[in-house]
C-alpha cells in the first residue's frame, strides 16, 4: 500500500465502505444491526486488524488521526490538522475534545504509543511504517513524525493504520489486549461488548462518543460469523441478519428476486491471485511457474465461473483503478509486457524444459469462499492436463489469513506450496500493491508477500519509487521493477474483483462508493427507511 504526497492526495481502497461524514442522525433507537461475516476476527488490536472480517469490526471501535471524505480526499479525524514541514517531517495537531469510551481524555502520549504499537515488529501493518525514524510528542496536543527517507505514501499511512488506543489500558491488559478477555479501549462510536469465538462479536454504542455531530441509531451491532455462503444468504433473506458483503455469484438471482433486499455493486481496487511459494521446490523453477500460467484459460474461467464477479486480470497486480493520473503510461506499458495467454503446447514445452518434466503434485490453500473454491477446482482441472496434481486444502478464513500473512512457518519460511488469495489496496496508488506483494522483507513472518518472492533489483527499485513524488519518474521506476517481476512470474493474477453488498431494504443510509475503505466503513449513519 503506498505512495503519493502531502495534502493533495486521493485516498483509498481496501474493503467496502459505508461512509458517514457529519451525520447529525436520528436519536438512538435502541435497535440492533446484525452483520454477517464469513470468518472470525484475528484481534481487536489495531496492530493485527488487517483482514476483511477484522477490519469491519475494528474500525467501528478505534479511529485514526486522518480519514477520507466521499471524494477520496484526506481530511482530519482525531487530528484537527496536519502539515508537512519538509519531506521528512510531519506534524499532527490532536483534537482537544476527544475522549476514550471510559471518559478519559485522549493525549498526545496515547497517539505516540498507538503509532509505536502499529509499527512494532510483529504488527501486521508494521511495513507501512518502515520509513519512520521517530515519533515524538512535541507539544501538549502535538505529535511529530520524522522519516528516515522521503516517502510518497506516508500521508496515507495514518489514515490507514495506527488506530488510536489508550496507553494506560493497553499496559494494564498487555497480556490479553485485543482478545475476548482483555478487550480494547479506544475512541470510536461503538465499544467492545463480547466475542464468542467462531460465533459472534457484539459492540455497543459509546455513550461518551466525542463527536457530538454523530448520534448512532443502533445501540448494538452484532457480527454473526457464518462461514457457509448459502447459510449467510439464508440468514439475510429470513431477516436473521441485516447486511452482508460479497454474496456468492450463483445466488445473486435469488437475492435480486427478493423484494426485501437491496444490492449495491461497485468496483474495487482488489486483485485475486494464485501465489507460488518461490522459496519451495518445485516453484523455485521459473519454467514451472510459466508453464502453469500458460495452462490456465483465464478467459474461460471468467466467462463460465467468475462472470460479473470481476474483470480478467493481466500480468499487472492492479486494474485500471490504480493507474493514477497517467493511465496511458500504464496502458502503453501493458501493451509491451509479456503475455501468458492460454496455450497448452507452450505449457508442455516449458514443463519439459523444467526440473519436473513429467509432472508433480502440490497443495493449494484456499478459504471457504465458494467462488475461490471454484477457482481452485478450475486450477486443479486445468493442470491435470500437464500431469500436475493439485491437492486443494480448504481452511477457515482466519486460518487462511494466518497463512497469507506469514503466520504459519517451517524453519522460518512459509509453510505452504501455493495459496489462492487476494489483496486490496488501501488507497488508489499502485505502490499499494507493489511493495506488499513483491518486497523481500515482506516474504517472512507477518509479511504480505504471499509468493515469498525476493529479488535484490526489485527491492532497490521499490525503495527508489517510494522516495519519488513525481508520478512520471515514479512510474518509470515501477515499470523497471515490473520488467523483472513479469518475467519471473511469482504470482498469477486471476481477476480484478467487482464487489457488492446486500442489505435489508428497511434500512437507509448504506452509502457505498467505489473507493470506500475499512477506515470509513461506519454503520452509524444507517437508519430506518
Amino acid at each position: 500500500m503506498k505512495r503519493f504526497f502531502v495534502l493533495l492526495i486521493l485516498g483509498i481502497a481496501a474493503v467496502t465502505g459505508v461512509f458517514a461524514a457529519g451525520n447529525s442522525a436520528a436519536k438512538s433507537g435502541g435497535k440492533t444491526f446484525t452483520v454477517a461475516i464469513n470468518g472470525d476476527i484475528t484481534s481487536m488490536d489495531p496492530a493485527y486488524v488487517y483482514d476483511y472480517s477484522s477490519n469491519v469490526v475494528g474500525f467501528q471501535i478505534f479511529e485514526t488521526l486522518l480519514t477520507y471524505d466521499a471524494n477520496n480526499n484526506l481530511i482530519p479525524y482525531l487530528a484537527e490538522s496536519w502539515r508537512a514541514v519538509d519531506n521528512l517531517t510531519y506534524v499532527y495537531k490532536i483534537r482537544g475534545d476527544v475522549k476514550f469510551s471510559d471518559g478519559t481524555p485522549l493525549t498526545a502520549d496515547d497517539v505516540v504509543f498507538s503509532i509505536e504499537n502499529a509499527r512494532k515488529e510483529e504488527s501486521y501493518v508494521a511495513w507501512m511504517f518502515a520509513a519512520v525514524e521517530s515519533v515524538t510528542q512535541t507539544g501538549n496536543l502535538e505529535v511529530t513524525v520524522k522519516l528516515n527517507s522521503p516517502s510518497a505514501s506516508w500521508p496515507h499511512v495514518l489514515a490507514t493504520a495506527g488506530g488510536v488506543i489508550s496507553k494506560a489500558y493497553y499496559q494494564k491488559h498487555q497480556s490479553d489486549f485485543g482478545t475476548a478477555k482483555g478487550g480494547i479501549l479506544a475512541t470510536g462510536a461503538y465499544i467492545f461488548d463480547h466475542w464468542t469465538s467462531g460465533q459472534e462479536i457484539a459492540l455497543k454504542r459509546n455513550s461518551n462518543y466525542w463527536n457530538k455531530q454523530i448520534s448512532p441509531y443502533f445501540d448494538t451491532i452484532v457480527y454473526k460469523i457464518i462461514p457457509d455462503d448459502n447459510t449467510r444468504v439464508t440468514a439475510l433473506r429470513t431477516g436473521e441478519v441485516d447486511y452482508m458483503e460479497n454474496p456468492p455469484l450463483d445466488l445473486l438471482p435469488v437475492i435480486n428476486a427478493d423484494q426485501n433486499l437491496a444490492t449495491v455493486n461497485y468496483k474495487s481496487f482488489s486483485v485475486v491471485f494464485f501465489a507460488f511459494n518461490t522459496q519451495r521446490a518445485p516453484f523455485t523453477d521459473v519454467n514451472i511457474r510459466k508453464a502453469i500460467y500458460h495452462a490456465l484459460d483465464l478467459e474461460s474461467l471468467h466467462r463460465n465461473i467468475i462472470k460479473e464477479g470481476g474483470t480478467i486480470a493481466t500480468v499487472l497486480p492492479q486494474g485500471e483503478g490504480l493507474y493514477g493520473t497517467r493511465p496511458q503510461d500504464w496502458r502503453n506499458y501493458l501493451a509491451g509486457a509479456p503475455k501468458y495467454d492460454y496455450n497448452l503446447d507452450t505449457a508442455r514445452s516449458l514443463l519439459a524444459a523444467s526440473s519436473m518434466p513429467n509432472g508433480f503434485k502440490f497443495s493449494l490453500i484456499t478459504n471457504e469462499d465458494s467462488l475461490r473454491n471454484s477457482m481452485a477446482l478450475f486450477i486443479q482441472d486445468s493442470l491435470a492436463k500437464l500431469n500436475i496434481q493439485v491437492e486443494i486444502v480448504k481452511v477457515s478464513d482466519d486460518e487462511h489469513t494466518e497463512y497469507q500473512f506469514g503466520g504459519v512457518l517451517k524453519d522460518g519460511k512459509r509453510d505452504y506450496d501455493s495459496i489462492l488469495a487476494g489483496w486490496t489496496a488501501d488507497y488508489p496508488d499502485v505502490g499499494n500493491n507493489i511493495e506488499p506483494l513483491f518486497a523481500a522483507d515482506q516474504a517472512g513472518e507477518g509479511g504480505t508477500n504471499s509468493a515469498a518472492y525476493a529479488n535484490p533489483q526489485v527491492d532497490t527499485l521499490i525503495k527508489q519509487e517510494n522516495a519519488l513524488t513525481d508520478e512520471n519518474a515514479r512510474n518509470q521506476a515501477i515499470f523497471q521493477a515490473l520488467d523483472v517481476i513479469t518475467a519471473e512470474v511469482p504470482y498469477i493474477f486471476i481477476t480484478y474483483p467487482n464487489r457488492r453488498i446486500v442489505h435489508n431494504r428497511k434500512w437507509s443510509g448504506v452509502n457505498i462508493y467505489s473507493a470506500a475503505m475499512a477506515q470509513t466503513f461506519k454503520f452509524y449513519n444507517i437508519q430506518p427507511r
